[in-house]
């Protein structure tokens, strides 16, 4: 059995990793959200200029890196078509 002061510890420490795991969800879901909304401009975008094919969509939605995301979508307002794009990117 567990002295009092044992047990408060492994409350306080349960309750500390609790909220840490809910920080780190948070970020990660704003960091998912703001992925998938750079990613879909892109493709809204490129879609004013021609047809964007699926491949090329799923290439751009599953692209995680925020750097290559944020390069895709200035790149996308600057083409005159999709062609364009593809061999930039």
């Amino acid at each position: 059995m567990m002295c009092k002061g044992m047990e408060d510890w492994k409350q306080e420490l349960l309750g500390e990793g609790k909220k840490e795991g809910i920080k780190e969800g948070i970020k990660e879901g704003r960091l998912k959200g703001r992925s998938e909304g750079k990613a879909e401009s892109t493709i809204e975008l490129l879609e004013e200029v021609g047809t964007v094919s699926i491949d090329l969509k799923e290439k751009i939605m599953s692209q995680k890196d925020m750097d290559v995301l944020t390069r895709w979508l200035k790149l996308s307002a600057k083409v005159s078509s999709v062609e364009e794009f593809e061999k930039a990117m």
